[in-house]
């Protein structure tokens, strides 16, 4: 996923934030325990590599949200997923946890912008107002920030506590550095100990 980028620093910022939420999922799937200390687990992200960094973000013609979906113990995958599916994995109480690549975009698009792309909006502010010139560019809408939504608390998925994933409250988003990538997949190492 990184390589692709090697030549174009402000796309590989953008490759290397993917990777981090990439990463931040891996480890709702599978949150840190004593037990599962010296385990390794694979998460495959070939279908983000697949995709070009720009256009991560941005919704398809259908509303469509990129998910980490548990597979097995020790195995998961990132998918793009129509929205529709989200209840779909719910009802069969399947782990998963939603991306949130919203911050990838707006890096991807404000590179667009540099470039002169006429597909953004300029914001300007006049006299304490701000105003928007320029062509319209298409809003991304957020996923549920909703805990159900997020991450199922059925099958070892979510995270410790039953806390939201969305992010805020004491919430620790740092995960160990990966022990090994090969060209598919992205590979989880094992939670540290507990402390």
């Amino acid at each position: 996923m990184l390589q692709r980028y090697m030549h174009d620093d402000d796309k590989m910022c953008v490759a290397l934030a993917s990777l981090c939420e990439i990463y931040r999922a891996g480890r709702k799937l599978w949150p840190s325990r004593p037990e599962d200390a010296g385990k390794t687990v694979t998460l495959e992200i070939s279908q983000v590599k697949a995709t070009k960094i720009e256009d991560l973000s941005l919704p398809g013609e259908m509303r469509e949200v990129w998910a980490a979906v548990l597979k097995n113990p020790t195995e998961g995958a990132v998918e793009l997923f129509p929205a529709t599916v989200v209840n779909e994995l719910n009802e069969a109480s399947t782990s998963y946890h939603i991306l949130n690549f919203d911050e990838v975009g707006k890096a991807a698009r404000n590179e667009k912008k540099k470039k002169g792309s006429r597909n953004t909006v300029t914001l300007k502010t006049v006299g304490g107002t701000t105003k928007a010139g320029g062509v319209a560019e298409k809003k991304t809408s957020e996923p549920s920030k909703s805990p159900k939504a997020m991450s199922s608390p059925k099958g070892g998925g979510g995270g410790e506590g039953g806390g939201s994933a969305s992010g805020t409250g004491s919430e620790d988003r740092s995960l160990p550095r990966p022990s090994g990538i090969d060209s598919t997949s992205a590979s989880v190492p094992p939670p540290p100990q507990a402390r």
